[in-house]
């Protein structure tokens, strides 16, 4: 009966999307980028968040999308149709701050792309459309004159240059900044830029609760939230750093039966009380008085940064209706590290 009970909860430890406070987001009516300001177009709760909110990380990290594109620098393309705002997200993850192939084809064109354009410039010869993308193509009455896959060998290589240095809080600054600055991403210089962040330095972060067992408690604390908005927009630009610094003065582990983990009968098999929870990076979208996160079919756009990593994500998003995006982070510990760039 107990190992039974055991299976349950372990199996049951899935990322319960709320916090201890209300979450925040900004008034409609504002473009300009917020930093955790009151929400003044509804609340979340508990009982009105919608199922996408409860998600096992695990699971999701190796689900498809709308399309996964694998590139030649050691990135991957990833694309999130939403239909309802009528756009797709192109989001961008690897390790490197300084070789975004977003950047790189923005440079190599040097016209505003749309994710059709980025899809055919970027998978390779051959690769199925998928129908979002075809019915973009065809709304926009885009023409194709190069062949399928033409930018895939003008890309940028990976160096390691993200990797933390002793002096270094996530990324390399000038790299972060130098793929996406003056001209070559964002178009000149970018209206959001937050660098060499932590919630220790950092008022933005706030308080969060990490409550994977639904129950109230919240465990492994202190964590730290952070959100930035932009409002009423149409075209959604930015890339974030982020890094996992674990250490004996920022675990991010938790035994969930507390400190006598070892011989309390309900937790005696290996690895049966323990869970690890890194600082996740989510992109959202409101629609419909809610915040909702980007989802392509069962796969949501939230990504867990696994312990002393540093990843680098990149995002596109171009629609034909204002809409307001977010960018959030949960579950951060006092020194993990954060740099932030975002265009509207």
């Amino acid at each position: 009966m107990k190992t039974l009970k055991i299976s349950i909860l372990i199996f049951s430890m899935i990322v319960f999307f709320t916090s201890c406070e209300k979450e925040s987001a900004s008034a409609e009516t504002t473009i300009n980028a917020q930093e955790d300001i009151e929400d003044t177009s509804g609340i979340e709760t508990e009982q009105d968040l919608p199922v996408e909110h409860f998600l096992d990380i695990k699971r999701n990290a190796g689900l498809p999308t709308l399309a996964d594109i694998d590139l030649d620098n050691g990135n991957q393309l990833h694309f999130y149709g939403q239909e309802e705002v009528s756009g797709v997200l192109v989001l961008e993850e690897g390790d490197c701050s300084g070789c975004s192939a977003l950047g790189d084809l923005q440079s190599l064109t040097s016209k505003e792309l749309n994710s059709f354009d980025i899809f055919w410039a970027l998978s390779k010869p051959g690769t199925d459309i998928p129908d979002l993308l075809k019915k973009e193509k065809a709304k926009q009455n885009i023409k194709v004159s190069k062949e399928q896959g033409w930018a895939r060998g003008k890309l940028s290589k990976n160096t390691g240059d993200s990797q933390a240095k002793i002096a270094t809080v996530a990324c390399d600054n000038a790299s972060f900044q130098s793929s996406i600055a003056g001209g070559n991403f964002l178009g000149g210089a970018p209206d959001f830029v937050r660098l060499d962040k932590t919630p220790n330095n950092y008022s933005a972060f706030k308080s969060d609760c990490y409550n994977p067992a639904a129950n109230g408690q919240c465990w492994g604390n202190p964590r730290y939230k952070y959100t930035s908005t932009f409002s009423g927009i149409k075209n959604w630009k930015g890339k974030i750093c982020t890094r996992n610094v674990e250490n004996n003065s920022n675990k991010h582990g938790i035994n969930w039966c507390g400190s006598g983990c070892n011989v309390d009968p309900d937790c005696n098999q290996p690895g049966s009380c323990f869970i690890y929870q890194g600082p996740v990076v989510y992109f959202q979208y409101y629609w419909n008085g809610q915040w909702r996160t980007m989802k392509s079919g069962d796969k949501t756009a939230v990504y867990e940064i696994p312990a002393n990593t540093t990843k680098v994500y990149t995002w596109h998003w171009i629609t034909t209706q204002n809409t307001s995006f977010r960018l959030m982070v949960r579950y951060a510990k006092k020194y993990d590290e954060f740099d932030i760039m975002m265009d509207k």
